[in-house]
């Protein structure tokens, strides 16, 4: 009986020099949310200053940017578009739960045809 008890009060001790667990993760609308902001200040920095509007649907969420430079923001052959479709999924997976698909893009359309910007 006594090597149990002491092995359980050096457990006990080891488990209390342990660093405390990560905080619990957002809620799906508080980082879509954070989200929106942490896009707006990357494109702002970029020098491309965005409106957006959200559009969730069952597993998606879609980000509607609307700028005036549209070709800074979709980059040489869509790399910057890329580049921050791929910093929002990142962010998104990080600080929640479940998995979504995050997409971004600034569709504009037109009575003849729909483009992607």
């Amino acid at each position: 009986m006594n090597r149990n008890n002491q092995a359980l009060k050096t457990w006990q001790l080891n488990q209390a020099d342990q660093p405390e667990k990560a905080p619990m993760r957002q809620s799906r609308e508080a980082t879509i949310e954070a989200l929106k902001q942490y896009i707006t200040d990357i494109t702002a920095q970029i020098g491309t200053p965005v409106t957006m509007t959200v559009t969730k649907e069952h597993k998606q969420v879609i980000f509607h940017l609307k700028t005036t430079k549209e070709g800074l923001l979709i980059g040489k052959h869509g790399k910057t578009i890329n580049a921050l479709q791929y910093l929002a999924q990142t962010y998104y997976d990080h600080h929640t739960k479940g998995k979504q698909l995050m997409m971004l893009g600034c569709w504009r359309l037109s009575a003849k045809k729909s483009d992607n910007c």
